[in-house]
């Protein structure tokens, strides 16, 4: 009877042990993709926050300051540093009814992620999103 239990322990052991990589490779590509997921959502909240703060914007000559900025908040509003972003404002400025582009790199760190850090370098995964809006035709010429 005790070589029995003897058996069983070692057997459920050498299974754990068996199981035991899959289960930390399937925790580590959690982790990994909703790193890189959570980040794209950022980028794509900070482009679209950009463009809107651009295309609204009451001064003519503002909409790139002030769509960088608003992206910039955003990107810090999720946590992520702005000032590793690169965020580009583009378009015909200054003129209503014309385009407005804002478009936002950011590199995601994962080399903190075990097993990730040997299929991306120790840079990150590069992500970025862009967004584009009609600056609008009838605003107010109100100032302040």
């Amino acid at each position: 009877m005790r070589r029995m239990i003897h058996n069983e322990q070692a057997q459920a052991y050498i299974e754990f042990l068996m199981l035991l990589p899959v289960a930390l490779l399937l925790i580590a590509g959690v982790i990994f993709f909703g790193r890189v997921l959570y980040t794209q959502i950022a980028l794509d909240n900070a482009t679209y926050d950009g463009v809107r703060a651009g295309i609204a914007s009451l001064h003519s000559g503002r909409e790139s300051v002030q769509a960088t900025q608003a992206a910039r908040w955003t990107l810090a509003g999720y946590h992520l540093d702005p000032g590793d972003a690169r965020v580009q404002v583009g378009g015909f400025l200054g003129g209503r009814g014309n385009l407005l582009s804002c478009r936002v790199d950011y590199t995601v760190y994962v080399g903190d992620i075990p097993f990730v850090d040997r299929f991306f370098p120790a840079a990150g995964v590069p992500l970025s999103s862009t967004a584009s809006g009609q600056v609008e035709r009838y605003k107010s010429r109100w100032a302040y």
